[in-house]
């Protein structure tokens, strides 16, 4: 129902993401993020006033590593639903330019194309998550 193919696009891919749960890596690895953390927050280097910004913001961003990235969790997500390895590519391909487009304003020609894929594969994983089969289209049947 969006007005353009910017905006179903970017729809489609944030689709794609409320269906991807971040997971946890556990404490074993969880647990070095949280060393690294520490080391970083207790470095000589970091401990002037005017660095306690800085050191906040990288010790708050390594603390995060303990989770998979979105970009993660989407294709563990699809590779749980769709049994091709092609989807997968296209749906890293896919991701990398959404980031680009949002991130960077860069522009995409082909998004009627990324559009209908991302579609398609939807449709499939909703098919999967539902346990419904999937049933061919024909638009000359009524």
């Amino acid at each position: 129902l969006e007005a353009t193919g910017r905006a179903q696009f970017i729809s489609l891919m944030t689709a794609l993401e409320a269906l991807a749960e971040q997971r946890d890596y556990g404490d074993e690895i969880g647990g070095i993020f949280v060393d690294l953390a520490q080391q970083l927050e207790s470095d000589p280097l970091l401990q002037e006033p005017d660095n306690k910004p800085l050191r906040a913001s990288l010790s708050g961003r390594i603390r995060q590593l303990r989770k998979e990235s979105v970009r993660q969790a989407i294709l563990r997500t699809v590779r749980e639903h769709v049994d091709d390895p092609e989807a997968m590519k296209f749906i890293d391909h896919a991701y990398d330019l959404r980031s680009k487009m949002l991130h960077e304003g860069y522009q995409i020609r082909e998004l009627p194309e990324l559009s209908s894929g991302l579609r398609n594969i939807l449709i499939q994983m909703y098919s999967s998550v539902l346990k419904l089969p999937l049933k061919p289209s024909n638009p000359l049947e009524t």
